[in-house]
């Protein structure tokens, strides 16, 4: 049975056993809290699940950016809310990793460990080495696409927007997908006060890549590094970037037995 809190102003849908390890999780763009109904399913019965829409993602939200050091703010608050004694696992994708890797260094103390989809160290400088002139064009072309649409914002901006969902092989409910979710590109893209996203590994960290992809959004110094590191794992999936629903049995499968031996 899912219960549902509000925490400043956001809803944060749990199920699973109130005694269990709790699982806060975090979608991207342009996701929901729906993003994760697969994961629910799989892992409600031995933990619980706490999950929530970022702000300014649902349709008709106030249309406002939020900077990462807000969004890690709003985490805090619902983890204390969802967790208070406890330190949570954070399941994380995309945007998501951004903000949540943000929170792991503010509040290392409130994390047990770490699951991964898809974006690691995405800013740094060793990614876009790796990168070839094509990828570069491509990554580009979508993210400042997405950045403009936020900036003009009305319904143009909302086609734009879904158009762009559907080109990258989201599985979001396009009728819910709109341009002030693009918020985090115009916040995030280019700022040079980012932190490099994983730069810092202080927590068991399980990290799930989809290989199907035009580019990536890690370097491989960072992920064999990653692998190299006690308690840490990485597992690519033939799958494109929203692995935790095209392959969901074999990702479910992976964090299950990731889970099942690590400490958390």
């Amino acid at each position: 049975m899912i219960d549902t809190i509000r925490v400043d102003g956001i809803d944060v849908h749990i199920d699973g056993p109130d005694d269990a390890p709790t699982i806060v999780m975090v979608h991207g763009w342009p996701d929901t809290f729906r993003l994760w109904e697969s994961q629910v399913a799989a892992l409600r019965d031995s933990y619980r699940c706490a999950r929530f829409t970022l702000p300014g993602f649902e349709l008709g939200a106030p249309r406002r950016s939020h900077s990462v050091d807000e969004i890690a703010e709003t985490m805090s608050g619902i983890v204390d809310a969802v967790s208070p004694t406890r330190p949570v696992i954070l399941m994380l994708h995309d945007f998501g990793c951004a903000f949540g890797y943000r929170f792991t260094v503010d509040a290392p103390e409130r994390v047990s460990a770490v699951i991964m989809f898809d974006v690691g160290d995405a800013n740094s400088p060793e990614v876009d080495a790796e990168l070839d002139r094509t990828a570069k064009i491509l990554r580009n072309g979508y993210q400042r696409t997405l950045a403009a649409a936020w900036r003009r914002g009305g319904r143009g901006s909302n086609t734009v927007s879904r158009l762009m969902a559907k080109v990258l092989g989201t599985h979001a409910d396009p009728t819910l997908i709109h341009s002030g979710m693009n918020y985090p590109y115009e916040a995030m893209l280019g700022n040079p006060d980012l932190p490099v996203l994983g730069a810092v590994i202080a927590h068991p960290t399980f990290y799930l890549y989809g290989t199907k992809k035009p580019f990536m959004f890690h370097s491989r110094d960072w992920s064999d590094r990653l692998a190299a590191t006690e308690g840490c794992a990485v597992t690519a999936v033939r799958a494109g970037h929203w692995l935790m629903v095209q392959k969901a049995d074999e990702v479910n499968s992976a964090i299950t037995e990731w889970l099942g031996s690590t400490k958390v």
